[in-house]
Parts: structure tokens; sequence; C-alpha cells
């Protein structure tokens, strides 16, 4: 019955995230955080769905495996000083020689609304979805594998979004009055 649930049954995974945030929303207090990162599942072939040989955060370096680009809320406890947290979403990367490749596609039932984006774009997307979900953050965090690329910040500036991202060590940053 859950395999027919996964992968026969005629539902909306996202109307179904939106359901489960919109009540977690209603249990979780304003002013939070959202977190953008990404986790890399490692696989050993290659017919899993987006696997490819790509930087493997599990093992530390190059090797085949899937990434996941997600969106965390993370608040302060209201009743204790364990910190509220819970999913909003996320969505798998396609890299190049899966998203370009539709045979491969075909065979693996990649659906074709699912479009070829960076993790950047997916990363700004579920922001938008945050934010259309009324998820009470105040601030975007990532680290420097977000903050390093300027689409990514001028994404946030653009949408008004105070944020919190790492960046590398040669990443220069200028006062508005200096630029």
């Amino acid at each position: 019955r859950l395999q027919y649930l996964l992968t026969d049954a005629d539902w909306d995974a996202v109307a179904l995230d939106q359901q489960r945030v919109g009540q977690m929303v209603e249990a979780s207090p304003d002013g939070g955080m959202l977190a953008i990162d990404d986790t890399t599942f490692p696989k050993k072939g290659k017919c899993s769905v987006g696997v490819t040989h790509q930087y493997c955060g599990e093992l530390g370096k190059r090797a085949n495996c899937q990434a996941f680009v997600t969106a965390e809320y993370v608040a302060e406890g209201q009743t204790s000083s364990t910190p509220v947290h819970w999913p909003v979403s996320g969505r798998l990367f396609l890299p190049d020689d899966w998203a370009d490749d539709e045979n491969r596609r075909r065979h693996a039932h990649v659906p074709d609304e699912i479009k070829k984006q960076s993790k950047i774009e997916i990363a700004l997307d579920l922001i938008d979805r945050a934010i259309a979900w009324n998820v009470p953050f105040e601030l975007v965090t990532a680290d420097a594998a977000y903050g390093h690329f300027r689409d990514f910040l001028e994404g946030l500036e653009g949408r008004k979004l105070r944020y919190a991202c790492g960046g590398k060590c040669n990443f220069g940053v200028r006062r508005p009055n200096e630029v």
C-alpha cells in the first residue's frame, strides 16, 4: 500500500506540503529564520534520479550522490530552550546530465514540468514558496555555497529580505555609499 501511495496514487505533493506547513505555522512563533541549505546523499550507482559525480558533503569529497535543496524554519522556543525547527520544503537538484537527457528523464519518470534549475534558482523558489505560505520568518540564512553567489544575494535584495549568508574569504564587501 505504501508503494502504491508513493509511485501510483494520484496526489499533489506540493498541496500536501502546503497543508502541513499551514499547521506548523499556526503552532510557531513569529520572527524565526529561514535556513537554506542542501544535503547530499551518496549513491553507488547512477540510476537514481539526479545522481551525478559532484561534491558530497557527507563524504567530504566528490562522489556519486544526489543533492536536495531545503528550506527550514528555525525559531527560539517559546516555552523551553529547545528551538522550534521544521522543514518548509525542498526540491531535488537535477544536474545537467539529467536535466538535458530526455531518455534518462523518461525512463526515471521525471515529470516534464521539472525544469533545469541551478541550486540558487531552486533556493529562491523555496523562499518564494515560504513567503506564499506565510512562514513567519524575518531572516534568511545560508552558508557560503549560496552566499558566495551574486544571483542569490540579488534575489534576496530584490525580495527585500533581511539575510545573513556565509561567504568565501576573498568575497568583497562594501558599504552602500562606497559603491
